[in-house]
């Protein structure tokens, strides 16, 4: 279940809380093991860190706290040095686990794909994605599908994988293999 930290505290109630009580939400919206995953609301995170560098207050949040790490193996890893252009590489859905996925995801050379063809790849996937966390759903065709992998692999890269993230990945991930199956035929 993913807590959207507007319900603990609005943006504009932020300025009125106490010290103490900053440290408490901020910390509380860090990482809550008991409530499950926070659902990142960069406006809101930016209002509470203002306000605690305004008033020197150190919140303890650590970003790591609750990440997932998996293995890699040597022979998945032979895949992102394709770093193809192309696509259309079939998966091996046969396969869910991480290294696959993430190698898989990372042998497509999602930017280039994007920029040669003339869209943006962060606002296509950002709107699959928040579509994904209202639905439970991934739509798109394959070539969308494969765009966004490529993405959120990228993404949680950069922000640490969670459970409630790996199990998006994984949908994700299902819903490429499903396109894939569906679409060749018609690509070929």
């Amino acid at each position: 279940m993913s807590v959207k930290c507007r319900e603990i505290c609005e943006i504009e109630a932020i300025p009125s809380l106490s010290d103490e009580q900053l440290l408490e939400i901020g910390n509380r919206c860090g990482y809550m093991p008991d409530l499950g995953e926070i659902e990142w609301d960069e406006e809101w995170f930016v209002a509470l860190f203002k306000q605690c560098q305004v008033r020197s207050v150190i919140l303890t949040i650590d970003p790591h706290q609750g990440e997932l790490h998996f293995q890699v193996s040597d022979y998945d890893i032979r895949l992102i040095n394709q770093k193809s252009l192309d696509p259309w590489v079939r998966p091996d859905c046969g396969r869910d686990d991480f290294s696959y996925i993430l190698c898989y995801a990372q042998s497509f050379a999602g930017y280039d794909f994007a920029d040669s063809s003339g869209f943006d790849l962060g606002k296509l996937a950002n709107e699959r994605v928040d579509d994904y966390w209202k639905s439970g759903k991934w739509a798109g065709d394959f070539v969308t599908l494969r765009c966004c992998l490529f993405f959120e692999i990228r993404r949680q890269r950069h922000c640490g994988l969670r459970e409630s993230n790996w199990q998006a990945i994984q949908s994700l991930y299902k819903a490429v293999c499903a396109a894939y199956a569906t679409e060749v035929d018609t690509h070929q």
